[in-house]
């Protein structure tokens, strides 16, 4: 296939060959970057903040970065979770529906948490969600423009990493993100240090992802259960949203508007196909967890489907360090949401509803409702 970029690229669409690209050393995320390989889409971001996970792995800072989202911090999200879902909850059902459930509830809830998690105040601020549309954009925007995106952006986050090691801040920042990697990082020999500018990219482009895909992936599974008969309805009889409705939605939901880069290190063979070193391969997760030779009636929304081996949140050394969290924060947005609202509907027809068409991840531009 051709990439928007004009590149060739190998397509992957099938389960085990999915598999495959995701367990394979011979095919490296971190050559994506290179100016001379080819390309999925004009890099919408820096390559230090496409390779955050390696360069805070080369600079012996990832081990840090595992603790502060550790499972172990899924106990303190929880409570901290609560709370703020029922103070969101309670000013959106003070008003007449319809109401916006993208807006009120769905984008500030992980928004707030990411926040928290990272040693962020925890503020509404419009711009992140400019920043972030613009930066996960797909050639929709000029070279200049997504530099002064990234530019501006970077520099908020500084500020705000800054602030959260000040003496008035640092007792509410303990254990958070920020706080372990710069205490981690100031620690190293001068050497090997991420500048300040660098440490802001890593920490930004985390904090971006930890909060946008999790949006992305609430606001397809509301969809998708409010448009399903008798899906709500299923999951409101139950206190807490069970673990295999909670992989089934991960599974279903079709969250990755764009596909998984990979350049190959050498030559190699993958499922009959010869790869040559220098090759782009693309993963598309989303048609693997929808191949039917390992998932039945892949399309249908199955809340009790059993097993469930998906791969959105990746495998082996490619499996995403925060899925835990990212479990939690799913699961702890939906269980308070079908407490209070047992008779949660759409307030318009399916496909009425619009979505944002040149973003990395799926996301419709508002979902209206009514209780």
């Amino acid at each position: 296939m051709r990439t928007n970029t004009g590149d060739h690229a190998w397509l992957v669409t099938g389960y085990e060959a999915a598999r495959h690209v995701l367990t394979d050393d011979r095919l490296s995320h971190s050559l994506t970057t290179h100016p001379d390989v080819p390309k999925l889409d004009v890099p919408p971001i820096p390559a230090t903040v496409a390779n955050s996970m390696k360069r805070l792995e080369d600079s012996g800072l990832f081990a840090e970065f595992m603790r502060a989202i550790s499972p172990s911090r899924c106990d303190w999200i929880r409570p901290c979770m609560a709370q703020l879902a029922d103070e969101l909850l309670r000013d959106m059902s003070a008003v007449d529906p319809p109401a916006d459930l993208l807006k009120e509830y769905l984008y500030p809830l992980p928004h707030f948490v990411a926040c928290r998690q990272f040693g962020f105040p925890p503020v509404k601020d419009a711009r992140y969600l400019r920043w972030s549309q613009v930066a996960l954009s797909m050639s929709v925007h000029s070279p200049r423009q997504l530099e002064d995106n990234w530019n501006e952006y970077r520099a908020h986050v500084l500020h705000l990493i800054e602030a959260a090691v000040s003496g008035d801040r640092r007792q509410d920042t303990a254990g958070s993100v920020v706080e372990r990697l710069t205490t981690a990082n100031d620690a190293l020999p001068r050497d090997d240090r991420l500048e300040p500018a660098e440490l802001a990219d890593v920490m930004g482009g985390l904090f971006m992802a930890s909060h946008m895909t999790t949006v992305s992936v609430l606001a397809l599974s509301l969809t998708t259960l409010l448009s399903t008969p008798g899906a709500w309805e299923q999951l409101s009889r139950t206190p807490e949203v069970p673990s295999a409705a909670l992989e089934e939605l991960l599974r279903h939901a079709l969250w990755i508007h764009d596909a998984l880069p990979r350049i190959a290190t050498e030559d190699m063979e993958m499922a009959g196909v010869r790869i040559r070193a220098g090759d782009l391969v693309l993963t598309c997760v989303d048609a693997a967890n929808r191949d039917p030779r390992v998932f039945t009636g892949p399309d249908t929304l199955d809340l009790t489907r059993s097993p469930n081996p998906h791969l959105a949140f990746g495998l082996g050394t490619n499996h995403c360090p925060g899925s835990a969290v990212a479990r939690t924060v799913v699961r702890g947005t939906l269980t308070p949401l079908l407490l209070r609202f047992p008779r949660l509907r759409l307030a318009v027809e399916p496909a009425e509803i619009s979505w944002r068409p040149d973003e990395q991840l799926r996301m419709p531009e508002t979902l209206p409702v009514r209780w």
